[in-house]
């Protein structure tokens, strides 16, 4: 994997159909074009959807092919263009830059086949969109309360993300480390993910999934999984078996501490690219010892490590697109790195 470009002051930037889109001061770039002035006294921030710029701003409209929306715009897929109505809660489909039907919502929420699957923390419903009827409701009572580590009163379990679809199957993660699984038809419920190999985490023994929150769902592997702290997770979604691979030896060998628990990651056939912890670094600084990693899926070791000198990573999550990897520093750089021949340098 090689360094091939740095460009500086980039306060975001997306990836569309293998074109990057980024925004520095009041410009905005595809790959290194200025396609855009953004005005003076413009506050907000950009998306694209399939090829349009939509432009959203933070005094709660957006416009999109030069018409004006009170809400807030929502990043479905690369189909589809839908907004958040601000006072009224509801969301909205733009067809033909005509407001279409509505449905009551709270994120989060999924679309899959004309189906729109929202949450409101007592009931999971699915809608048929845009033609907006009620198809089934799960009431997340049924999963019954847990009682958090260190807490002394029970809690209701809530829906964390819908990760996707697998074959008529409903994907939630939820609290408490409980992975979901609804029919997508009818809402029944079809199994779950919660027990576990047991695995050693700082003093404790969990034979369950302590937290979910990092599962992202691959649907060419047809699995679920995730990289944190010290372990490899992974479910296998056609025979159910939850496999958990104890990486601290690779991690000791590579002077990584820590796999950082993230909300998501970048992926390929071969690799994990996801943020590490670095021991021993001689920053002593604690956000300046994060690198950007490359997990080999066959091997489960880690083939490539980039630490960001003098600089750090915040929250943002790696991204590829086809042999380019891209991560956005602390510093608002964004860095550009090259895989070659499948296979990491």
């Amino acid at each position: 994997m090689n360094l091939i470009n740095k460009i500086a002051n980039v306060s975001k930037y997306l990836l569309n159909k293998n074109k990057l889109y980024h925004q520095k001061g009041k410009q905005i770039f595809i790959d290194d074009n200025s396609i855009m002035n953004l005005a003076s006294d413009f506050f907000g921030e950009f998306y694209v959807n399939n090829g349009e710029l939509i432009m959203q701003s933070n005094f709660g409209e957006f416009e999109y092919k030069n018409h004006k929306y009170k809400g807030y715009y929502n990043y479905l897929n690369t189909q589809e263009v839908s907004f958040l109505d601000t006072e009224t809660n509801e969301i909205y489909q733009l067809e033909a830059n005509n407001e279409k039907n509505r449905v009551g919502i709270n994120k989060p929420y999924h679309k899959f086949n004309g189906k729109c699957i929202v949450n409101d923390n007592k009931n999971i419903y699915t809608y048929s969109f845009p033609n907006v009827n009620l198809i089934w409701q799960f009431d997340l009572s049924m999963l019954g309360e847990y009682k958090p580590l260190r807490k002394d009163s029970f809690q209701k379990y809530e829906v964390i993300k819908f990760l996707g679809v697998w074959h008529d199957e409903l994907l939630v993660i939820c609290s408490n480390g409980l992975i979901l699984c609804l029919d997508i038809n009818n809402g029944q419920e079809t199994r779950r993910f919660h027990k576990c190999p047991p695995y050693v985490l700082g003093s404790k023994t969990y034979d369950h999934f302590d937290y979910a929150n990092s599962f992202v769902y691959d649907d060419k592997k047809e699995i679920l999984f995730a990289l944190q702290t010290f372990f490899y997770m992974e479910v296998n979604l056609q025979t159910g078996d939850i496999n958990i691979t104890d990486l601290k030896e690779d991690m000791a060998k590579n002077q990584i501490s820590l796999y950082r628990r993230s909300s998501g990651y970048a992926w390929d056939d071969t690799h994990i690219y996801t943020i590490g912890e670095v021991a021993n670094h001689e920053s002593g600084m604690a956000l300046e010892d994060r690198c950007l990693l490359a997990y080999n899926r066959s091997s489960q070791n880690i083939d490539w490590r980039y630490i960001f000198e003098n600089d750090s990573i915040n929250t943002d999550i790696p991204q590829l697109s086809g042999d380019k990897l891209y991560q956005l520093s602390a510093n608002n750089t964004l860095h550009i790195f090259q895989k070659e021949d499948q296979t990491i340098n």
